[in-house]
């Protein structure tokens, strides 16, 4: 499992003359090892670092999952949709016997028992373009008083365009949709450790301080 590091370069330590004190108070320059970053570079500057940056990045992680949420939903709406919508187009197919039935489907202008969308389905159906980009609807002949009242296949166009023109926009946003599932999990597991590391930061500050503070208590 991938864990969290911050990034402490800034603060690597280097050489840098300094002034001190011997043991005579006779004061001398030396080279010695300190922090990059100015101050004392103290158990407390650590924490002042490390904390923010933890806890920064799990508001970004947490934006992004809300974010993705949001795809989600709206990636579950739209299967769901056209999948609704293709129940609805299947009930209203070319009817016949055997051989027929299966004819019809592929009959070009074929003239359809006269059946209305509903809005949910009309709005998806214009929506959904084939390879070329044209809407779904467009395959369709309409009753000039009434643009949801289908009354056949338009010129040219056939039953069967619409059932694979249907099933290929199924397939493509339920693909679509495992995808961002996958987006989310990976968002979600990564501010879960993101949570994890925070708390697991701020616990071994408080028992580092907790150690150094019991090492000043007096003696007895």
């Amino acid at each position: 499992m991938a864990i969290f590091m911050p990034d402490f370069s800034p603060i690597d330590v280097k050489a840098k003359t300094q002034t001190v004190a011997d043991r005579n108070d006779q004061s001398k320059t030396v080279d010695r090892l300190v922090p990059a970053f100015s101050g004392p570079g103290t158990i407390a500057d650590m924490q002042a670092i490390t904390i923010p940056l933890a806890n920064d990045r799990s508001t970004v992680l947490n934006a992004a999952v809300a974010n993705e949420f949001r795809v989600v939903q709206g990636s579950n709406d739209k299967v769901g949709a056209l999948n609704n919508a293709m129940q609805e187009l299947q009930a209203h197919s070319p009817t016949g016997v055997g051989d027929n039935k299966q004819a019809n489907v592929d009959i070009p202008e074929f003239d359809l028992t006269d059946f209305t969308l509903s809005q949910q389905t009309y709005d998806t159906l214009s929506k959904t373009n084939d390879a070329s980009g044209t809407s779904v609807l467009s395959l369709f002949k309409f009753d000039t008083n009434d643009p949801k009242k289908v009354i056949g296949m338009a010129a040219g166009k056939t039953w069967s365009q619409v059932t694979n023109i249907m099933k290929s926009a199924v397939d493509q946003a339920s693909q679509n949709n495992q995808l961002e599932m996958t987006t989310l999990q990976g968002l979600t597991n990564k501010y879960n450790q993101s949570i994890e590391t925070m708390s697991d930061l701020v616990s071994k500050f408080t028992d580092l301080n907790g150690k150094l503070a019991g090492n000043f208590r007096p003696l007895r």
